[in-house]
């Protein structure tokens, strides 16, 4: 179980972001303002760039794990801000339950974007998919 902190203040769309991250077996730590995250221990962070305190997250769990893998789920493009820090996806919303789960797989670098398209699990959600 791999730990993913989730950086998200819209209260729906992060508890999706949790159960998305659960049923592909890994703990969601979501960040809800408050102190700062060390980063030990964990897998993948999914971030909002909008939102001035993800980016400063980020950015500084960066400084200190440049390994880090980054995914941005966002309501905005990629700028050259977000591309600096070089995220292995960045999602656009409204995104599909399948281009989330995807995003999240090639970002824990099990399987490149286009294979885990194709690898979703939706249906056990209960979500129609397209990709079976």
């Amino acid at each position: 179980m791999t730990p993913i902190l989730i950086v998200e203040s819209n209260v729906p769309v992060r508890c999706l972001l949790e159960v998305i991250c659960e049923h592909l077996g890994h703990e969601p730590v979501s960040w809800e303002g408050g102190p700062a995250i060390t980063g030990a221990g964990l897998g993948l962070v999914i971030a909002e760039p909008p939102e001035p305190e993800a980016l400063r997250i980020v950015r500084e769990l960066r400084a200190t794990q440049p390994e880090l893998p980054i995914v941005f789920v966002s309501s905005l493009p990629p700028t050259a801000e977000t591309r600096a820090l070089e995220p292995r996806a960045h999602v656009l919303k409204p995104a599909s339950l399948a281009g989330i789960e995807a995003a999240i797989i090639a970002g824990l670098g099990s399987l490149d974007s286009e294979t885990a398209l194709g690898a979703t699990r939706l249906p056990e959600l209960g979500f129609p998919s397209r990709h079976k």
